[in-house]
């Protein structure tokens, strides 16, 4: 090792980071104590291997075009560039790191030096945060009683579908669900019969539609169904079927739970709804069936304001 090269060397051992030289064929030429403790390597093992050793397998092939074109170029490339990149042990134990390249001439010859961090800790805390975000997101679009979407969810999926009818032409339908005899139900059982109501009807609503239709909970002992790709004759059969399964279990349970269900559907993209509309539109058609008699389902397609 020339004088420049071992002067070098020491200065490597000066960097709170794994320092590693390499030339342009690719091959380790110097490593500092980090690196090694950093790669559990020793430097009799480390030094003179090709820089691959140090890289997943999978990275090998382009790594090599990469090197070739870095010194070309005499570039520096800066760490925190956001590129998710993985270092690779002697174990074959992968770890996220983040480099720093740039030129170096000693004894007239180019060198790369490459400052590799470990970012494990950084990668788990972004992980971390990921998920407490996802997490409180669901929270914030999820009824805490039934576990089903709630009114600022369904109106977002109502958005999506008025989007695509308008784009696309895909038909669907919303339906609006109200409990018959809710009130007495609570004053007769209490408030845990009537939570347990809720969460019975918000159950069989996922057993009994598809993984595609939204169910939510929009507050007291009403329900709102998105029903998507689907026609008038689709959901009458959904529903029908639905609010049949529904009575069984209210009847099994000796509740005097009935169900008054609106249903708008809308097929006609020259006919642009409107979300607070159709919603409208449903409820009145629930209300009629209440006016009626209760315990029913009224249909119709959805008529501009």
């Amino acid at each position: 090792m020339s004088s420049e090269l071992f002067h070098y060397q020491q200065f490597l051992e000066t960097m709170p980071d794994a320092a590693l030289l390499v030339n342009s064929h690719g091959t380790l030429i110097a490593a500092n104590t980090i690196a090694h403790t950093l790669f559990q390597y020793t430097p009799s093992t480390l030094i003179g291997r090709p820089l691959e050793i140090l890289l997943p397998q999978r990275a090998h092939a382009t790594h090599a075009t990469y090197l070739k074109a870095f010194f070309t170029q005499q570039g520096t490339r800066q760490m925190g560039q956001g590129i998710d990149l993985n270092g690779q042990r002697s174990t074959g134990a992968l770890f996220p790191v983040d480099i720093m390249l740039r030129t170096v001439n000693l004894d007239g010859e180019r060198y790369a030096l490459s400052v590799i961090r470990d970012v494990s800790e950084r990668k788990k805390l972004e992980n971390s945060l990921k998920e407490a975000l996802e997490a409180a997101r669901r929270y914030a679009l999820t009824d805490s009683l039934t576990g089903l979407a709630n009114s600022r969810a369904f109106y977002e999926h109502l958005q999506h579908e008025i989007n695509r009818l308008r784009r696309d032409l895909h038909p669907f339908c919303i339906a609006y669900v109200d409990l018959d005899n809710f009130k007495p139900l609570n004053d007769l059982f209490g408030h845990h019969a009537g939570d347990e109501a809720l969460s019975t009807v918000a159950a069989e609503m996922r057993h009994q539609l598809r993984a595609t239709d939204i169910p939510a909970r929009l507050g007291g002992d009403e329900f709102a169904i998105l029903l998507s790709d689907t026609n008038l004759d689709g959901a009458r059969g959904a529903l029908e079927k639905l609010r049949h399964s529904m009575l069984l279990c209210m009847r099994k349970k000796e509740w005097p739970i009935t169900f008054s269900i609106g249903v708008i559907c809308c097929q006609n993209a020259d006919m642009l709804p409107n979300q607070v509309e159709l919603i409208k539109q449903a409820d009145r058609l629930m209300y009629r069936v209440k006016h009626e008699g209760k315990n029913g389902i009224a249909f119709d397609h959805y008529l501009a304001p």
